[in-house]
């Protein structure tokens, strides 16, 4: 099975704006830090 990594990361991106979070924001209220759930959003490995 096949696994899109960025098309997951622009949901997760588009789900943040939706709710008008900041990523920081969006990091704190999911407990990852800000650099982890950058890389997420960017969909980059490491994630948390």
């Amino acid at each position: 099975m096949y696994y899109d990594v960025q098309k997951s990361a622009d949901r997760i991106r588009k789900l943040r704006e939706n709710r008008n979070l900041t990523q920081n924001e969006a990091a704190e209220q999911m407990g990852f830090s800000f650099g982890g759930y950058r890389k997420l959003e960017r969909g980059l490995n490491g994630g948390v």
